[in-house]
């Protein structure tokens, strides 16, 4: 390498560099070197060590006998050479000293020195113009080297502080970096800081040099340093790379800081590596409204440069501190502008120079309030609703009807009260309280107070699912006979809307509401009401697109669960009560949903947060039915039996083995059903084999229905039990082994008609102490405040599903301590179930909560969960 070296015979700034940065890393080797003429053989390599050293060459300037006599100066850590010395070994880039030490030459003008001066030791050059020698080649020698001289006077006088003016030049470098060159100029010429170059003048045909102000430089180079932390730890070789130029802004400030102190700086046009706009960017802010919109509109401009919104859209949006313009260079956004507009973005739309907001969306207009000075009547009224709809307990009281059977609790009242906050403001709203907290009895409330001081009000529609419908009737005959209410469901429903202008309240299931969707969309109705609201949460499934045919004058859902698998599931249910609140579909995925669920990025959800805060109404059981018993949950993991544990570590390797083979074929994403499949098998295996028996007969194997039948016969004396599971065959053989035990029970799955008649039994007989459900089909809507425990048979990864189940019992009118089991198979995929949902966190706050469950896995899961 060292010979190589040696023979470049063309020194170029290119190579320079590249072989300083190549020398920094040669301190960690072993360097060997031999004489360049001798053959590279072991017996003529000795080695030697890397050095680093100050090199510096003096140019000795004099006048002989009508010549100039200009002579080298070479030092090593201030020891003269002479260029020829046998000591020294010379090459381009770095030299050999004694043999044994290796030493970089410090700068390209001291190398290009170096070669020159090697080859001739000394120039003579006859004296004819003073002028032409100090033009031609005493100033171009000044620039880069101390001159020793005695042929031009030097005047002592020192230039005063008050003429002089600090510069900073910016340059491109050849590794693609910034540097900073500071420059002091003085009456007579532009200097280089930290040089010993000094100030040539003319007088009356006479040169003279001047010294100059080294005070006054050191202290520019000490407040230049100021600037930025990585100035501290180098000389007056500033550089910094592109990012360091944009971090924070940092460029943007420093150029005004820079100009505050008198520092000019210039060449930032020039830049090929990193090219700024030194204007500071102006924005002007004037907003105007429409029925259903308001626009904020939004010119901004960096000097005579003006920037389209859409690009400022793209550049805030994706966290990016500088944006391109027309004329190539480039603008640096403001810090406090990305805190501004990001939401405004991430929720309206852009419209050539403005971005267009639903009105329904000023849950997040705070920023745009206190920005403008002149406040236009619209967005004052809107911050106001904001102010109050936000604020419950200052929302006017509502004296329920008389005609209402019970007495509403506390936060009942404050529900209806904001009910009725939303209808006088015409706004659509969602009821989100927990489970068992009476959502159902608010609205009836809610409905019958409106009857009663609007004579003029149509009828209402609650479309619920089937297995509710006998909940409705049973609550409005129980709390409010007064409201009229007609049964649109069954097999003879009328194919007209004739007679709904008799009834209040026109009651029907998601089913008959898709059926009869020509039907029912020729009638407006004065509200709908979607109970467990969740069944719409695809934008595209026949419900949700059924019940946006529907018109009413407003719309309210009700869920428990606005949020059951991710945060997409948010978008139907308000947009169905609010249109536009969310924006386009596209867009909500784009910057709410995706960014949320699989970036996990706390800044969108807590966005979110605030866009829907005014729309939903959310209270917990632990914040308002303190009088409820104490519920305890806790896990009961079972321990498979051998022949058990053999059936599934067969199936686990299996379908290991033949999931890594589809997605090595097809691709993680096109492979989401087969690792379900497999999911869905291990599940079935840690209930019972007896569940894969279909085609082959794997035994009657089941931990879980051991532990669960003697937990059973252990409580059924003095408890009542809900038994819950996904596997409607898993509950058959639970079903067949209470029939051996003799133990009575009711059952409930998808095909059970007599829903009332099973929960009414479980609820007043004595003698039924267990109830078997599936997850699905009571999961939702069911009262059974008679059951004290719960048993969840089979984990899901959705918590929320299990805690639907166990709020069966969990509700209003429990007073006796519920405890809830989930059964766990030991070293199985449920222990990896159940971690994943003790990972879920909150990452808005009290009103939403963000599942971040993942509905796809990718190869490095699928291996971890079949490990």
């Amino acid at each position: 390498i060292i010979k190589n070296f040696y023979e470049k015979n063309v020194i170029s700034k290119e190579y320079f560099y590249q072989f300083q940065q190549f020398f920094s890393k040669l301190d960690n080797f072993l360097i060997y070197t031999t004489d360049y003429r001798s053959t590279l053989t072991r017996k003529n390599i000795s080695p030697i060590t890397f050095q680093t050293a100050t090199t510096k060459t003096i140019i000795s300037v004099k006048e002989n006998d009508g010549l100039y006599v200009i002579k080298p100066k070479f030092f090593i850590n201030d020891e003269k050479y002479s260029l020829n010395s046998k000591e020294l070994i010379v090459c381009p880039y770095f030299i050999i000293l004694n043999n044994s030490q290796l030493i970089p030459i410090e700068n390209y003008e001291t190398a290009l020195a170096i070669q020159q001066f090697i080859r001739q030791t000394e120039f003579n050059i006859v004296k004819t113009s003073e002028e032409n020698f100090t033009n031609n080649i005493y100033k171009p020698l000044a620039q880069n080297f101390e001159i020793e001289q005695s042929i031009i006077k030097v005047s002592k006088e020192k230039p005063q502080e008050d003429n002089l003016i600090k510069q900073v030049y910016l340059k491109d470098t050849l590794d693609q970096q910034i540097a900073f060159k500071l420059m002091v100029q003085y009456e007579e010429q532009l200097l280089p800081v930290v040089t010993n170059e000094l100030i040539l003048t003319q007088n009356n045909n006479q040169y003279v040099l001047k010294n100059r102000n080294q005070a006054f430089e050191d202290d520019f180079v000490e407040q230049f340093k100021g600037f930025h932390s990585a100035f501290e730890d180098q000389d007056v070789n500033f550089v910094l790379s592109p990012n360091q130029m944009i971090e924070n802004f940092w460029f943007l400030h420093a150029i005004d800081r820079m100009k505050q102190q008198g520092i000019e700086v210039f060449g930032s046009q020039d830049l090929k590596n990193f090219k700024f706009n030194l204007h500071k960017p102006t924005i002007s802010i004037s907003t105007k409204s429409d029925i259903d919109w308001f626009d904020i509109a939004i010119n901004v401009s960096f000097g005579n440069q003006k920037v389209s919104l859409k690009e400022i859209k793209k550049a805030i949006l994706k966290k990016s501190n500088y944006i391109k313009l027309d004329d190539g260079s480039l603008g640096i956004l403001p810090e406090e502008w990305f805190k501004k507009f990001e939401g405004y973005f991430k929720a309206g739309e852009v419209k050539k120079d403005s971005i267009q907001l639903s009105n329904y969306q000023f849950g997040i207009i705070d920023e745009l309030y206190e920005t403008l000075e002149q406040k236009p009547d619209f967005l004052i009224q809107l911050y106001e609703k904001k102010k109050r709809i936000q604020n419950i307990d200052a929302i006017p009281s509502i004296k329920p009807s008389k005609n209402l059977k019970t007495q509403l609790r506390p936060y009942q009242q404050q529900g209806l009260n904001w009910l009725v906050f939303l209808n006088e403001n015409q706004l659509g709203g969602c009821l989100a309280d927990d489970m068992g907290l009476g959502k159902t009895l608010q609205i009836i409330a809610f409905l019958q107070h409106i009857k009663e001081t609007n004579k003029k009000t149509n009828t209402n529609l609650i479309i619920t699912p089937t297995s509710l419908i006998f909940n409705w009737i049973a609550e409005l005959e129980k709390f409010c006979p007064s409201l009229k209410v007609f049964s649109f469901v069954g097999t003879n429903r009328p194919n007209h809307t004739n007679d709904f202008n008799k009834y209040d309240i026109v009651l029907t299931t998601y089913g008959s509401a898709v059926n009869d969707v020509e039907i029912l969309k020729n009638f407006k109705f004065n509200y709908i009401i979607l109970d467990e609201s969740q069944a719409i949460k695809n934008p595209n499934s026949k419900r949700y697109k059924a019940v946006r045919l529907l018109t009413a004058t407003n719309k309210i859902v009700l869920t428990g669960t606005p949020i059951e698998n991710n945060t997409f599931d948010l978008y139907a249910q308000l947009n169905f009560v609010n249109p536009g609140l969310l924006g386009s579909m596209a867009s909500f995925k784009e910057n709410f949903s995706d960014t949320i669920d699989k970036q996990k990025d706390v800044y969108s959800s807590e966005l979110l947060a605030k866009m829907i805060a005014p729309f939903v109404l959310r209270r917990t059981k632990e914040q308002v039915a303190t009088e409820l018993p104490e519920k305890i949950e806790s896990i009961i993991y079972c321990e498979m039996p051998p022949q058990q544990r053999k059936v599934y570590e067969y199936f686990k390797d299996k379908y290991r083995d033949y999931l890594l083979e589809k997605i090595d074929e097809n691709g993680a994403e096109k492979s989401q059903m087969y690792i379900l499949e497999g999911l869905t098998k291990l599940r079935q295996i840690c209930n019972s084999t007896e569940l894969i028996s279909e085609e082959e007969d794997y035994g009657k194997y089941s931990a879980k229905l051991e532990i669960l039948i003697e937990n059973i016969k252990e409580k059924t004396g003095k408890h009542k039990i809900l038994v819950f599971s996904q596997f409607v065959k898993m509950l058959q053989i639970v079903k067949n082994r209470l029939d051996e035990e003799n133990i009575i029970y009711e059952y409930l799955d998808g095909q059970t008609r007599n829903r009332q008649e099973n929960v009414n039994n479980f609820q007043e007989n004595t003698n039924v102490r267990v109830f078997l459900i599936s997850l699905k089909a009571g999961g939702t809507g069911l009262n059974l405040t008679e059951a004290d425990y719960v048993f969840i048979i089979d984990p899901w990864w959705n918590p929320a599903v299990e805690n639907q189940a166990i709020d069966r019992c969990y509700r209003i009118g429990q007073t006796k301590q519920v405890m809830a089991y989930r059964m766990i198979t030991k070293d199985t995929i449920e222990e990896k179930i159940v971690a994943l949902q003790q990972s879920k966190k909150q990452v808005a706050n009290s009103i939403i909560t963000i599942d971040e469950e993942r509905k796809s896995f990718n190869i490095n899961e699928v291996k971890e969960l079949f490990k």
